[in-house]
């Protein structure tokens, strides 16, 4: 996955790379204009040697933005 993450970061669409656990092994996070823009773009990074296959998700609207107080309150709490 290693060159496949330096061709990823070559692309200016891709955001965001994860390595992940189960199904599959990345979430790439990608940005587009429209979804003619997100073909090519998923059309790029199936380029990418090691790359097989992707699975598209739109994302509609954040739920909970990244966030780390709430753990840190509690841990601070239970000492």
């Amino acid at each position: 996955p290693r060159n496949a993450i330096d061709h990823l970061r070559a692309i200016a669409e891709v955001v965001e790379v994860v390595g992940i656990s189960g199904a599959a092994d990345l979430h790439i996070g990608v940005v587009a204009v429209d979804a003619d823009d997100l073909y090519r773009v998923a059309g790029l990074i199936l380029a990418v040697p090691g790359i097989e296959r992707t699975t598209v998700s739109v994302a509609m609207r954040g739920a909970i933005p990244y966030r780390t107080r709430p753990l840190l309150e509690r841990i601070a709490e239970e000492r």
